[in-house]
């Protein structure tokens, strides 16, 4: 219920990688940063428990950088399956999280282009001092 409430505040979304342990943080967490936590995941909904730390950060990625609507309507489907059927192990969306951390998705590449023009609007704004 806490979490619902933190849905309705802002600090979460329904739909995103699930916060990890302190113990099970991968090395970098730039990407998994660049989005709110969520309820629901893509990592939960294809093995949950059931992968190492190293493949929830895969799958995590895998979503940030492929998220969309229709992604996020999936999830939630997958969601419902996975409270009435149970947990299952995803090696299909384990293998193309493992060959795409190699080769970002064009939504990705906008992105990250995108970004150096968006600090450069950071500094023009940035006030300065009198």
């Amino acid at each position: 219920m806490p979490q619902l409430l933190n849905v309705l505040v802002g600090d979460m979304s329904l739909i995103g990688p699930r916060p990890l342990l302190v113990q099970d943080q991968p090395p970098n967490l730039a990407v998994r940063l660049m989005v709110r936590p969520g309820i629901t995941g893509w990592a939960q909904v294809n093995g949950g428990t059931l992968v190492t730390p190293i493949e929830k950060d895969k799958l995590d990625e895998w979503y940030i950088r492929n998220a969309s609507l229709w992604l996020d309507l999936r999830i939630m489907l997958m969601t419902i399956q996975f409270i009435f059927g149970g947990e299952r192990r995803s090696n299909r969306a384990l293998a193309t999280a493992r060959a795409m951390r190699n080769e970002p998705s064009q939504e990705w590449k906008k992105f990250t282009t995108a970004k150096p023009a968006l600090q450069s609007l950071r500094r023009l704004r940035a006030p300065t001092a009198l």
